[in-house]
């Protein structure tokens, strides 16, 4: 359901980009703008083999993580836990945008919550300190 709703997303997207493209009068911004929407696809093809595996992410994320998250860390809501594991999974905050179907800033601004909550700076890695503090 969510990859489904992620490749709607993409599709919507692209569509938009080629309008715009077609409304272009200038060959060198329309040729600069197709480049950049090419190379977008591109991402956006890696991005997709990131979102077929959210359906699995339970599985790859260790259980002890989840646990640590549940037991030590009450105060976080689901959708900050949620976050958490796509972050252990190695996502970055576009990826995680995506699948989510938030914005960037949304997704930072979570972030911010989350370091707040567990009493970290910005230096500090989240997961990092989740994984390696022992409780």
């Amino acid at each position: 359901m969510v990859e489904n709703s992620v490749r709607e997303e993409i599709i919507k997207n692209t569509l938009d980009e080629i309008k715009q493209v077609i409304s272009l009068e200038n060959e060198k911004e329309r040729q600069a703008t197709l480049r950049s929407l090419s190379a977008s696809l591109l991402s956006e093809k890696v991005s997709q083999k990131t979102s077929s595996t959210l359906q699995a992410y339970l599985d790859e994320i260790s259980i002890d993580f989840k646990v640590v998250l549940d037991t030590h860390f009450p105060q976080l809501k689901a959708n900050e836990k949620e976050l958490l594991c796509l972050m252990k999974m190695g996502l970055n905050t576009t990826e995680i945008s995506k699948l989510q179907n938030n914005t960037i800033a949304a997704i930072k601004s979570s972030r911010y919550r989350i370091r707040k909550k567990i009493g970290l700076d910005s230096k500090q890695d989240i997961i990092a300190f989740i994984s390696e503090t022992p409780f």
